[in-house]
């Protein structure tokens, strides 16, 4: 009985063990995919970041798209200090769902685009962007303001001009996407310690209706 009592305890915290361990199971690290700048890294990237939950990009990479990357919550993506660099008319990175966050990356345009570098899909909730930075001549840093959205925290990001020109708008909530459904605008968006430099036009563009919630724009 007492090797059948020990047997069973040792069962039960090698699951546990297991369990533990799954949840801290270590990032996946895309590290297979050409970060010269020049080569296209599109499909590669868009696969490591759709392989799993959490992935960290290697460090001093620069990833030529050429269409833009989908972030799919649930989704934490590391930018390790990397960037995601276009030449071409696209929003670098598009979120799509809920419970993503985003953190030290770099999204560059190289030539004068009319996209954006981060843009928010309808009904993206959950949305933490920290510590990034988006640079050059985009019509828009972050764009949003689709019906449904909410709980949107920036904190931290920088949004300046590249070596190839000044933005348009740092921040833009669209007046144009909120007319699709004005009585669901997006809500609870926080700003904490953002810098948005030398833009084109308003560092910052709310046009919402209520019941938008916006705090730390001070």
């Amino acid at each position: 009985p007492q090797r059948n009592f020990v047997r069973t305890a040792l069962l039960a915290f090698a699951m546990c063990m297991g369990l533990n361990g799954a949840q801290a199971a270590a990032p996946f690290v895309a590290s297979d995919c050409p970060g010269d700048g020049r080569t296209d890294a599109t499909a590669c990237l868009q696969r490591a970041i759709d392989s799993s939950q959490n992935v960290v990009l290697p460090p001093g990479r620069k990833f030529l798209v050429t269409t833009s990357i989908d972030v799919a919550g649930p989704k934490a993506l590391d930018g390790n200090g990397s960037a995601i660099v276009t030449d071409e008319q696209i929003n670098v990175v598009t979120i799509r769902g809920s419970d993503v966050k985003i953190h030290g990356w770099t999204g560059e345009a190289r030539t004068n685009s009319r996209a954006q570098g981060i843009m928010l899909a309808d009904d993206a909730a959950n949305i933490e962007l920290r510590d990034n930075r988006v640079l050059g001549p985009f019509r828009v840093g972050i764009l949003f303001g689709g019906p449904g959205e909410h709980d949107i925290t920036l904190v931290g990001n920088t949004i300046a001009p590249g070596p190839d020109g000044r933005i348009g708008y740092g921040v833009l909530v669209n007046p144009a996407r909120l007319a699709r459904n004005s009585s669901n605008p997006p809500r609870n968006i926080v700003f904490r310690k953002n810098t948005i430099s030398e833009a084109w036009g308003d560092a910052i563009e709310i046009n919402s209706p209520p019941p938008a919630i916006v705090s730390g724009l001070i």
